[in-house]
């Protein structure tokens, strides 16, 4: 048995040596390498006219989001390693736009940006075909054995860190960041510039077709490298990385900037200047056009009136012609009107039934001593202020709803007095059917009110702790606050419009992310 195998062996291992070797050589290594470039130019191309990604399927894949957590608290090094998505928008939101889901035309080939036969300016064929295929033990390879450098360009003056973001190598290129720091001696520009569409590293990142983790590394060190004037650069499209993150729905991009660039994000915020005004749309309102609109409450049916052995409103009419109601031992303050400025005036009422339907009144009355009611000789009562951006005529609706049951009310149209029957509800935690009311009545105004009505509306439902009563004021405001966070935003300092709309976006963000009921 041994003597046959002892000739074998030799005829096995001299195969890998002979001729066949420099023939599987060539068909990868040789100078002319037409079949090795073969590879990226079969590749599909995308609707932008650049190849997709050969690392990933051909189907447009929605953009991972992360649980929010505190601004302040943001770093790359929180993203969970298995990325996951966090839910989807409504079909009808436009989601995907243009080419911010495929590779864009920013992707660089050999076969789209530089003729054939040319010879790149750095690097070798076997780097730049690794980079485009994700060849990790190649560049892991060629990283370490020193064979490039940041500065090192293709013909196209691409660099090895933007081909790996363009073609969604995103490991690969936090590796070869970790190994080649920007800003450092030998290390990678920040400020690379694509020399015919004009994006930068930012806009190339923010169009990744799934941002994660290594996404989210990627970005914030190139954004620590940057200039102000470098983080508004606008590309040949005259779009800015926030423009491109917005369009995909990137709020994670949109909330760090917020949170760490508030000076930058406010001018990036306010929209193009106006020689791009007919070109490039204000970015969250671009956002807000991509999501599907909150659906408004249902309308709202006119509360019952209460039985009649409840028709407490008769405790309201007083014995004599101007009398007191009787019993009466409560006097609400209240203002007369926009048209009288300043003037008060007394409604009197009855603290037992008044603090029955509210507990805030309930509370506040039960600490207020009894005192003269101006105008009301001989009356004692407990004088309660409201709340002097609540008109007369509002709370005389509040109190015959106590009393009775029903909204007598002369204002269902009119989004001043709606807005302060919506405030008082909030206020003094009033009944659910006059919620609902004022709700159903001020909400459908709110798509042709302005853009302080509209912030106004979401500052008074965007209370703490949210009141699941307000959940339908609270998002439908939040999305036309967003659509005119351009106008907002223009007249207030950079901290506080960044406050303001990072406290909008989570709203928006859960809303268009909600994770459906198990």
């Amino acid at each position: 048995a041994p003597a046959p195998a002892a000739p074998a062996a030799p005829a096995a291992r001299e195969a890998p040596v002979l001729a066949p070797a420099p023939a599987a050589r060539e068909a990868v290594v040789p100078a002319p390498a037409p079949a090795a470039r073969e590879a990226p130019r079969a590749m599909p191309a995308s609707p932008s006219g650049g190849p997709a990604a050969p690392s990933e399927p051909q189907a447009r894949r929605k953009v991972s989001f992360f649980e929010p957590v505190d601004p302040g608290e943001w770093q790359a090094e929180d993203f969970p390693n298995d990325v996951q998505q966090q839910g989807q928008a409504s079909s009808s939101a436009g989601r995907a736009q243009s080419s911010h889901w495929a590779p864009s035309p920013s992707a660089p080939s050999p076969s789209a940006n530089a003729p054939k036969g040319s010879t790149p300016k750095g690097g070798t064929p076997e780097l730049w075909e690794a980079c485009h295929l994700g060849d990790d033990a190649a560049i892991r390879r060629f990283t370490l054995a020193g064979a490039f450098a940041g500065s090192t360009r293709d013909s196209s003056g691409h660099s090895v860190l933007w081909h790996l973001i363009a073609w969604s190598h995103l490991a690969l290129a936090v590796f070869v960041l970790d190994n080649m720091p920007l800003g450092r001696p030998g290390g990678f520009e920040a400020d690379e510039v694509h020399p015919d569409q004009g994006d930068t590293l930012l806009h190339l990142i923010c169009r990744v077709q799934t941002f994660g983790a290594e996404a989210a590394d990627l970005f914030t060190r190139v954004v620590k490298q940057l200039k102000t004037e470098q983080l508004l650069c606008r590309n040949t499209s005259g779009e800015t990385f926030f423009d491109v993150a917005t369009a995909a729905l990137n709020f994670w991009v949109v909330k760090y900037s917020l949170a760490h660039l508030t000076v930058p994000t406010k001018a990036l915020v306010c929209g193009p200047p106006p020689e791009l005004a007919c070109v490039v749309e204000p970015p969250l309102k671009g956002l807000v056009r991509r999501i599907a609109k909150p659906r408004l409450p249902p309308k709202s049916e006119a509360p019952q009136r209460w039985p009649r052995h409840l028709e407490l409103w008769r405790m309201l009419a007083p014995e004599t012609a101007g009398g007191v109601p009787p019993f009466a031992d409560v006097a609400f303050e209240v203002e007369v009107g926009p048209q009288n400025a300043g003037a008060r005036s007394y409604l009197l009422g009855h603290r037992a039934i008044c603090g029955s339907r509210s507990p805030v009144l309930l509370e506040e009355l039960q600490r207020l001593p009894l005192e003269p009611v101006p105008g009301q000789a001989g009356l004692q009562a407990s004088i309660f202020k409201v709340d002097p951006r609540i008109c007369k005529d509002v709370w005389k609706c509040v109190l015959y709803f106590l009393y009775n049951g029903e909204v007598h009310a002369s204002f269902n149209s009119d989004f001043s007095t709606l807005t302060q029957l919506l405030r008082a509800c909030i206020r003094y935690q009033l009944p659910g059917p006059l919620f609902e009311f004022a709700q159903a009545g001020l909400l459908p105004l709110l798509p042709s009110a302005k853009a302080q009505e509209n912030l106004l509306v979401f500052s008074m439902a965007a209370g703490k702790p949210p009141d699941p009563r307000l959940k339908a004021a609270r998002e439908v405001s939040a999305y036309w606050t967003l659509r005119s966070a351009h106008e907002l935003c223009r007249e207030m300092e950079p901290s506080d419009a960044s406050s303001l709309l990072m406290q909008v976006l989570q709203v928006v963000e859960e809303a268009v992310f909600r994770r459906p009921a198990k």
